[in-house]
């Protein structure tokens, strides 16, 4: 039976904002999700500079949907850290939920990751760790980097923090990165398909492209989404986890599924 997961990737404050929904749908459905929660400051704001040379796509309805208009200025002004909402991540662990490292400053990780020293990369997870250890009462046992943005120096140094695993890669296939002489330590169980919202705006779409990546999945499926762009589909989120379950698989949380490769013969070295 294929193994497969759902990963949640709580990257701001909007994010936090539009658990509720999601969580009420995964309990009904009796679904244990993986959650990778950023700590540090929310600089979300700051990517309405990116539109500065195509101002149009301020008109993207998605953009704005997705975010809350005062919290994206507000975070160009004064970023809260994602810490101070520890009220709201708490019920994460009270569901059942796995609940990971998704780096710290997830803005700056993002711009920065393959510049990194790896001393850099190693203080940055340390903030992160010591950050989420005040949230949650203990240190996260699995990490995913920001935008699936890593290096040499971030895979070095996520061995030295004895993360169960870790998820900064797409793929089919979990393995062991390899440079050179130098073979990573801590097991990568990448993401197999993208959100739904950079996928496509039509249902359909996206249910034909997870037909499709089920079948090409090897050592496991696992798919991800961000709560506050797929709040306004969830029903789209319940209609993809139960064609999972349809096509034969076993919905577990990446940790759990993490477990089962490293006791088998189903990793290798890429």
């Amino acid at each position: 039976m294929l193994p497969a997961a759902l990963r949640v990737d709580i990257d701001t404050l909007g994010d936090i904002l539009a658990l509720e929904p999601l969580l009420e749908l995964l309990e009904r459905l009796e679904v244990r999700a993986s959650f990778f929660v950023a700590m540090g400051p929310d600089r979300c704001g700051r990517n309405l500079r990116n539109y500065l040379h195509q101002p149009w796509k301020l008109l993207n309805r998605e953009l704005w949907r997705s975010h809350r208009l005062s919290h994206l200025l507000r975070s160009m002004l004064v970023a809260e850290h994602m810490e101070e909402h520890a009220e709201s991540l708490h019920v994460l662990r009270e569901l059942g939920h796995e609940a990971g490292l998704h780096g710290y400053d997830h803005y700056t990780w993002m711009r920065r990751a393959e510049k990194m020293s790896l001393q850099e990369a190693a203080q940055t997870i340390s903030l992160g760790v010591a950050a989420f250890r005040q949230v949650f009462g203990h240190e996260p046992g699995s990490f995913a980097s920001p935008g699936f943005r890593t290096s040499r120096s971030c895979l070095q140094a996520l061995d030295s923090f004895g993360f169960s695993y870790a998820s900064d890669f797409t793929g089919y296939r979990a393995f062991y990165p390899k440079f050179g002489d130098w073979r990573a330590e801590t097991l990568q169980v990448p993401v197999c398909m993208l959100s739904p919202c950079e996928l496509s705006s039509s249902d359909r779409a996206v249910l034909q492209e997870l037909e499709r990546q089920l079948e090409r999945a090897e050592s496991h499926f696992c798919f991800y989404i961000h709560p506050s762009r797929e709040v306004h589909r969830l029903k789209l989120v319940e209609r993809m986890l139960r064609r999972i379950e349809s096509y034969g698989a076993e919905l577990l949380t990446l940790a759990e599924i993490a477990e089962r490769l490293k006791a088998t013969s189903a990793v290798q070295e890429l």
